[in-house]
This record gives C-alpha cells, sequence and structure tokens, in this order.
C-alpha cells in the first residue's frame, strides 16, 4: 500500500506544480518540488528496503513539513487548513492502533502550535479569530480521529478473519495430502499384495485379479467421491456409500444380487468408511463369486449400528451355510488377508458363524488412531 501512496502523492504533486507553473508560483514550485525529490528518494529506499512502518513514518514527518510550509505560504486560507486534517486519517493505514493514537495526538498538538502561531501572526484573520472555523476544525479532525479508529477496528476484525481462515485452508490442504499420501499408500500395498499372490501362483486368473485390484481402488476412490457430493467435507453418509460400492461391484460382476442396507443414517469419518469399504468390497466380491448361484434368491444384510463408544458392522449373506469358518479364517488368499489387516488397524474384532447362512460381525471402536 505504501508504493501505492507514494505514486499517487508524487502524481498529485507533478500536477500542483504544474498548475503553480502556470500561476507563476515560485515558493510554492520550489516548496513542492523538493518534497516531490524527496518521496523519489523514499520511494527508491522503500522498494529496496520493504521498511513499512519505518518509511511511513518518514513519509507522515515530510508531508507534515510540506503542509506546515504550505499553509503559512498560504496565510492560513481555508483550503490550505484542510490538508493537515487528511493526514490523521493516514495514520491508521500503517500503524498499530496504539501508535496511530499516539501519532494522531502528536499531530493535533503539532498543528495546535502552528495555528497558535497563526493566531497570533494575524490579529484579525477570518478564519483563525472565528470561533465557527475553529469549531468545524475541531470536529472534522475528532470526526477524523473517530473514523480512522473504527476503519482500524474493522480492517483489523477482517484481516483477523482471513488470517484464521487462510489457517484453517493450509490446515485442510495438509490434511488432504496427508489422506492422499496413505491413500496411495494403501493402493500401493494392496497391489504389492496382488503381485505376491500371482507370483505365488495362487491366482490363477489374471483378469480377475486385476478386475478385483480395480474394484479395490475404484472402493476407495468413491470415498473421495462422496465427500466431493456433499457440503459436509468431513463424515460419509455408510448408507449411500454403501449403495454406490455394491450397485458398482454389481455391475462390474454383470450380477444383480439384492443388497439390505441398515444404518440409522450413521455419518462416518473418512478413515473409518475408506477401511470398511475395503472389507465390504472384499466381503461382497467374495459372495458373488463363491456363494451365490443363478438358481437361488441371492441376498446380503449389511448392517452398521452404534454401541455406546463402538460401532458394530454386520455383513450377512444369505447362502453358505455349509462354509468351514476355520478353513476359511486360515485361508492365505488375498480377499481374507485384506480383511485381517483391515480390522487389525482400525482396532476390530471379528467374529465369523453360520446363522441362516455365513454371517461376519466386526466390532471396533468408534475413535482410533490412523497412520
Amino acid at each position: 500500500m505504501l508504493f501505492y501512496l507514494y505514486a499517487a502523492i508524487i502524481v498529485i504533486q507533478l500536477i500542483s506544480i504544474t498548475i503553480d507553473i502556470f500561476r507563476s508560483r515560485e515558493i510554492m514550485i520550489l516548496i513542492k518540488s523538493t518534497a516531490v525529490a524527496a518521496f523519489f528518494t523514499m520511494l527508491y529506499f522503500y522498494i529496496k528496503s520493504g521498511k513499512v512502518e519505518v518509511f511511513a513514518t518518514i513519509t507522515i514527518v515530510v508531508l507534515e513539513l510540506e503542509l506546515t510550509m504550505i499553509v503559512i505560504q498560504e496565510d492560513f486560507l481555508h483550503f490550505s487548513t484542510v490538508y493537515p486534517m487528511l493526514i490523521t486519517f493516514g495514520l491508521f493505514f500503517f500503524f498499530k492502533l496504539k501508535k496511530a493514537l499516539w501519532f494522531a495526538l502528536f499531530h493535533q498538538a503539532y498543528w495546535f502550535g502552528v495555528f497558535l502561531y497563526g493566531y497570533n501572526r494575524y490579529e484579525t484573520h477570518p478564519i483563525l479569530h472565528d470561533i465557527t472555523s475553529i469549531e468545524e476544525m475541531a470536529i472534522i479532525n475528532i470526526f477524523m480521529v473517530v473514523f480512522g479508529f473504527f476503519y482500524y477496528i474493522s480492517t483489523e476484525v477482517a484481516y483477523k478473519k482471513l488470517e484464521r481462515s487462510n489457517r484453517q485452508k493450509a490446515i485442510l490442504l495438509n490434511e488432504i495430502h496427508h489422506r492422499i499420501k496413505n491413500n496411495l499408500n494403501m493402493m500401493a500395498s494392496v497391489l504389492g499384495l496382488q503381485i505376491l499372490n500371482i507370483k505365488m501362483n495362487k491366482t490363477k486368473n489374471i483378469n480377475d485379479a486385476l478386475l478385483n485390484s480395480k474394484l479395490r481402488i475404484q472402493a476407495m476412490a468413491m470415498v473421495h467421491e462422496s465427500l466431493y457430493r456433499h457440503k459436509e467435507f468431513d463424515t460419509i453418509s455408510f448408507y449411500d456409500y454403501v449403495n454406490n460400492l455394491t450397485n458398482l461391484i454389481n455391475r462390474s460382476y454383470d450380477t444383480s444380487v439384492e443388497v439390505c442396507i441398515e444404518a440409522d443414517k450413521i455419518q462416518l469419518p473418512l478413515e473409518s468408511m475408506m477401511q470398511l469399504g475395503i472389507i465390504i468390497n472384499e466381503l461382497f466380491t467374495n459372495s458373488i463369486k463363491y456363494a451365490f448361484k443363478e438358481d437361488k434368491n441371492n441376498a446380503v444384510s449389511i448392517k452398521l449400528q452404534e454401541d455406546n463408544s463402538e460401532y458394530i458392522f454386520v455383513y450377512h449373506e444369505n447362502h453358505n451355510k455349509n462354509v468351514h469358518i476355520t478353513q476359511l479364517m486360515q485361508s492365505t488368499t488375498l480377499g481374507i488377508k485384506l480383511i485381517k489387516l483391515t480390522i487389525n488397524q482400525i482396532g476390530g474384532k471379528l467374529e465369523v458363524d453360520k446363522n441362516d447362512g455365513l454371517r461376519f460381525t466386526i466390532r471396533f471402536p468408534k475413535y482410533y488412531r490412523t497412520n
């Protein structure tokens, strides 16, 4: 702002000097030309140093001296006595409130001395000896101080709000970067496990492995998509997310397995939803590939409920009644590994039972630390 103030002052001074040249006012030309040279010099050193408060103080002093000479030269004419009042308001642009008020006090005291000098010099001056003019100037000066005070307060409040907003945005941006890093690491780990399974000949169908990897990545991406689509940027609707995810998996395998979702309008934070998304993806794709047959009424129930300080997640498929639970949980397939790993990450406990089909029950705390 100080740079533009210098530019404005110099332009105004040059215009004023041009007018004085046409009016042959040599002394005024000398005063203003000296001031312009001083402002050019200050502008040069200000650009080099960037010390706003120092050069603002010097600028005020130079303006005070220039205006003093102009007011005296103009014999305290009314238009010249208005100029010093403008400085009062300008003090609140460049200084903290306390310092601006002190400068305003010194400014008023200085000009009181200048006008006292004029009062004694001109015994019949139409302005200096007119009580109405003096009252008007005093009121204008007070108004300038009050206006400058409220301007400073309003600017300071706006600045603090902007500063707080910028801090919040910086924190949010760091959080986003942190989440992206974690998600990319998670994707890399999943793909690494998939590659390991292929190398160990545990995965025979490459197309199926690629489809599984694609769905795992999409399950993570859908969490962010859910955030972007809604006004809330920190929680996700469990029902909406699971509904979209299971629809995606059904389309990917060209199936139409019925999914019943119960969640009581529960909203989960991103990290929790990301972990559950991985678990649901593995369980549902496993159900489609191994549990259901075309000639049966295939259905899955997915439920999430709150219980004091923990969540209870239940995945139930209406077939697979004859599966051997011990063998299932000791399996070395990638899907089971991911389920166990993810449950461990959220500090959860898994229970598997056969009750009208295969049922997975996971209890995990509402709040847990993530890396």
